[in-house]
């Protein structure tokens, strides 16, 4: 800050310069260059330029803090009051000695007006656009609860804040100027905004948390076959634009298609920034090129060349597509139609049949059907504390893995004291990828573990598991409390790990999967080889065997299972793991009673 407010000192007093001949002192244009005098020495400190840097090592010195000032042509009015106040403290008095001097200050001071006034008006357009965005972000409409939040507002919250953060780095230099003592000695507050940013940090999306989600946007419509536009009706051009743009990322060309084509039927010529509009047709023409539409790649071309007619890249591919179509369609370009949509949901290469099959179990059509009629019955267990309060077990399955689901296994109340406690502690799930346990893309949502003695809560629940499955669960490991967000899913996976890395303990003999939330739309536990869906409802509970029943006991692969996509809600769910050990000599071990 103190070089750039040297630099206005010396653009404001070089205009009508009078030379002082080579008096060693200072004097009201500038000092001389080998001057010994001390305010000399100290202006000369301030004026030194900067050495010259390579534009990238210039971009991470400006980014080495998100809430870094960048740099500002002109100066802001605190820093050049500052300046007028103390200049006077630095030169000799030799100004009113000369009439010549002080007339010249007349025409100064006309031009230092000029300056001010037109310093005034970049401000007020500055502070206009601010204003404008302020607004937008007070008025815009907020869910009840994560539970009632849509897919397209959970989006549309991240790209707003995270185009804000971009705006207000850029545009809002001033919070960042000078200290609170200096805004104090002016009878002036000190903009708060600095301190705002700091405190809620940890709450603030990322470029890749707007990534994330529109990836997300984009499993959720290839889950649930939705139309872009029902998926995230009301959007802006730009939002509609950088899916899209994350979609040709992906390779999937064809989505990315619809995506782009739907930002420029729904941008307006008047409204939308010419920048935009040409984003839209570069991307739409590179899409279509990589989809073997040369004709209709050339058009958008030349779409983009009518907005920036000088862009040599442009015009090199204008020329490229002309030949093309002047050829006539080879080979190449028809094998290009034919090209594969990009799999991007299924990046554990799980055979496409069960692929296809978790997406239908997903939108909440079972291909399995009961050989009898499925009925609820009250089991007791021969244990006389479950007389007066026995087990609700309803059989979803029966044969080669045997499936229950536990209705009304947990209380409202409980449900809610869970995630109120799970709340603070979420962290990034983490799945086993190669030798270690990381965050990956094919699980996305976020976790906390409770163990049994966290409180009175957890340790009814964890007592009333082991009540329900009749199993032991001093190996078990502790309850896990996980929340799936927008398009939050696991794909489908086992949750056994195999002989090959087996813990002390045993391996994961049964999961016992507790449901808090009830889900609008979408989060079913589907089980592609057994071609059931559970759908998520409050208080329910699935339990399952992950191990088969004879010796080895090794993976049972039919318990291939996996989180569906949250298209509507939020889903959150409680599991508990069960192990081998302490559970050899139970009677439920061998198989499900």
């Amino acid at each position: 800050a103190t070089v750039g407010i040297a630099t206005v000192t010396t653009k404001i007093f070089n205009r009508g310069r009078v030379s002082s001949g080579n008096s060693p002192y200072c004097n009201p244009n500038g000092c001389q260059i080998h001057s010994t005098h001390s305010c000399c020495r100290v202006r000369a400190k301030r004026t030194k330029k900067k050495k010259n840097l390579p534009p990238s090592l210039l971009k991470n010195r400006r980014a080495a803090s998100p809430l870094a000032m960048r740099t500002t042509v002109v100066a802001t009015t605190v820093a050049v009051l500052v300046l007028l106040v103390s200049a006077p403290g630095c030169q000799s008095a030799e100004m009113f000695t000369s009439a010549a001097n002080v007339h010249n200050l007349f025409s100064v001071e006309k031009d230092m007006g000029s300056h001010i006034k037109e310093y005034i008006r970049s401000e007020e357009m500055r502070l206009a656009k601010l204003r404008e965005l302020a607004d937008t972000l007070e008025t815009a409409k907020v869910p009840k609860s994560d539970i009632d939040m849509l897919p397209a507002e959970a989006f549309s919250v991240i790209k707003r804040m995270v185009d804000t953060l971009r705006t207000v780095n850029a545009m809002v230099p001033a919070a960042y100027v000078g200290s609170s003592a200096m805004f104090a000695e002016m009878g002036l507050v000190r903009p708060d905004l600095t301190d705002f940013l700091q405190s809620v940090q940890p709450m603030l999306p990322s470029t890749a948390d707007l990534k994330g989600a529109a990836t997300s946007l984009l499993r959720l419509q290839r889950t649930y076959e939705v139309a872009p536009d029902s998926l995230v009706p009301g959007a802006t051009p730009s939002e509609f634009l950088y899916i899209g743009q994350v979609a040709y990322d992906q390779r999937d060309y064809l989505t990315a298609r619809e995506w782009l084509q739907l930002a420029l039927t729904t941008a307006n010529i008047t409204t939308t920034s010419t920048d935009t509009l040409a984003t839209i047709y570069d991307y739409l023409a590179f899409t279509q090129y990589e989809l073997g539409e040369i004709e209709e790649a050339l058009d958008a071309s030349l779409r983009y060349l009518s907005l920036h007619p000088d862009n040599k890249r442009v015009q090199k591919n204008v020329e490229y597509y002309q030949d093309l179509v002047a050829q006539g369609e080879s080979e190449e370009e028809k094998q290009r139609k034919q090209v594969r949509n990009y799999n991007q949901d299924n990046l554990l290469a799980h055979d496409e049949t069960d692929v296809s099959t978790f997406r239908t179990l997903c939108r909440g059509f079972n291909t399995y059907v009961p050989p009898r009629p499925q009925f609820c019955t009250l089991e007791t267990y021969n244990q006389p504390h479950l007389l007066l309060k026995p087990v609700k077990v309803e059989r979803i399955l029966d044969g080669i893995v045997d499936m229950k689901v536990f209705r009304d296994f947990a209380t409202a109340e409980e449900c809610e004291h869970l995630k109120s406690e799970a709340r603070g502690r979420l962290e990034r799930a983490v799945a086993f990828s190669g030798e270690k346990f990381m965050p990956t893309e094919y699980r996305i949502s976020t976790v906390s573990w409770f163990p049994p003695n966290h409180d009175d809560v957890v340790q009814r629940i964890n007592d009333r598991i082991s009540d329900a499955t009749q199993l032991d669960l001093d190996y078990a490991e502790h309850l896990q409390i996980s929340n799936y967000g927008i398009g939050g899913q696991y794909e489908p996976h086992q949750d056994s790990h195999g002989a090959h890395r087996k813990p002390e303990n045993g391996d994961r003999l049964a999961t016992f999967m507790i449901y808090l939330s009830n889900v609008t739309a979408g989060g079913y536990t589907a089980f592609p080889r057994l071609g059931v869906g559970i759908p998520p409802r409050m208080g329910d509970a699935a339990f399952w065997r992950n191990l088969q029943t004879e010796e080895p006991f090794d993976i049972n692969r039919n318990t291939l299972h996996g989180g569906c996509p949250v298209l509507s809600g939020s889903k959150w769910v409680a599991n508990k793991w069960i192990h081998e050990a302490g559970n050899e000599f139970c009677p439920a071990f061998k198989g499900m009673n």
